[in-house]
């Protein structure tokens, strides 16, 4: 599938390839496990047709796992990890009803903020007896005010008439921003999928959307993918 979704796109990425500056910023990029390395390849060939003047320090992660895992079946999450290292408080997850796709509710255009530090990631857990673990759900009222506000500026700055701030979500192919003052990490929402892995048949779409919302959410400028050419051939072949 990504295969085929890069295909799609591409040429037209070509095409509107001039909108963006010249100046080269540097990304931190890591593509994970299971599917992680085949949808970050996709993403970049469409960021480089673009010619999205972006140079990628890419971090290989692959040999993490989790304490006391022999299987290495499973991982530690370094994406919870890097939210509280660098304290990226906001999660910002938007979700927009697609023109030819029937889904249960129509016209849906909503942006869910959700704070991302505390409450079950707040990483507090011990074993009370064998067999017995219990997890505190922190919640501070600094942390809920921050989030709180960074909410409702970004409906302001967004010209959205309603704000909600929401503990929990789920997602799939829908892009997610972890903003804090001094950073953002950008991914997508769904699971590593180690069974399809190297198979093509993952689907892409939400770690490119993840980018195209970093070039307009942190990157700024003419990089900001301004008249949307990205999004815009996504759309065209979201039926992939």
């Amino acid at each position: 599938m990504a295969a085929r979704l890069i295909r799609k796109i591409v040429p037209s990425a070509k095409a509107g390839a001039a909108q963006y500056s010249t100046g080269v910023r540097r990304v931190t990029l890591i593509p994970g496990h299971g599917i992680g390395p085949e949808i970050t390849v996709a993403v970049q060939k469409i960021f480089e047709a673009a010619k999205v003047p972006i140079e990628w320090d890419e971090v290989d992660v692959t040999a993490v796992r989790a304490p006391n895992d022999a299987s290495g079946k499973g991982y530690r999450s370094l994406n919870l990890a890097l939210r509280k290292e660098f304290d990226l408080y906001a999660n910002v997850r938007p979700c927009k009803s697609l023109e030819g796709i029937k889904t249960l509710y129509d016209n849906v255009d909503v942006v869910t903020i959700r704070e991302n530090t505390e409450g079950e990631y707040s990483g507090i857990e011990h074993e009370i007896v064998d067999g017995v673990v219990q997890s505190i759900k922190l919640i501070t009222e600094e942390a809920s005010n921050r989030v709180a506000e960074f909410a409702f500026q970004f409906a302001r700055d967004n010209k959205r008439k309603k704000t909600c701030v929401q503990a929990w979500w789920v997602g799939s192919v829908w892009p997610s921003g972890n903003i804090g003052k001094n950073g953002a990490l950008f991914e997508s929402v769904h699971g590593t999928a180690p069974a399809i892995a190297g198979q093509d048949k993952a689907n892409p779409t939400a770690l490119l959307l993840s980018g195209v919302m970093m070039l307009r959410c942190r990157l700024g400028g003419q990089m900001a993918d301004q008249d949307g050419s990205i999004g815009k051939e996504w759309l065209q072949t979201r039926t992939i």
